[in-house]
């Protein structure tokens, strides 16, 4: 949830497999009837969504995994609104594992974007972008890591860390990744 329209009231946000991303705007009786933001999400639609002031506007962004982008690969997409309620455009960036500065290339089954948070990580008062795909390297998982720069999130020291790399022992379909909560 998070003040979509900047009218002081809680909006939802809800994404679907087969209807996109829409979003149900606060009204005082509670949530008005929704609005679709984006039909095209990815080939299963969305796994996970997070909301959050990434671009240093005040006004909220849409995060979006779709872990079944493209053959399972995964992506993360960044919906960024403009315009009133009833006249909204919606600007779309994505994020996969293939992205430049994102460690790994995507691979079938990684299902990158299973679980997406928005935190601020290193205290730079930036929401920072966390990334699950629990099926990376046969089931291990990873966590991708990248930091906001103020206008979106930037690759740059961005981290890409498996549970072994975290000093786990390896265990095949740990799922690490899996859940994220911020």
């Amino acid at each position: 949830m998070g003040d979509l329209d900047q009218d002081g009231r809680a909006d939802l946000v809800v994404g679907s497999a087969g209807a996109g991303i829409s979003a149900c705007y606060g009204a005082p009786a509670g949530p008005a009837a929704c609005t679709l933001l984006s039909s095209s999400v990815g080939a299963e639609g969305s796994q996970s969504l997070a909301v959050g002031d990434v671009s240093g506007t005040s006004r909220p962004e849409t995060v979006v995994g779709s872990p079944y982008d493209g053959k399972s690969e995964g992506a993360v997409l960044t919906l960024s609104l403009s315009g009133s309620r009833t006249s909204t455009t919606v600007a779309r960036s994505t994020l996969t594992p293939d992205s430049p500065g994102v460690r790994g290339t995507s691979e079938k089954n990684d299902e990158f974007g299973t679980a997406v948070a928005l935190g601020d990580l290193d205290g730079d008062v930036r929401l920072d972008l966390s990334v699950g795909a629990p099926d990376e390297n046969r089931g291990d998982g990873a966590l991708t890591l990248l930091r906001g720069s103020g206008s979106s999130f930037t690759t740059k020291g961005a981290r890409t860390d498996t549970s072994k790399d975290l000093g786990h022992a390896a265990t095949r379909d740990a799922g690490f990744g899996e859940v994220l909560g911020g």
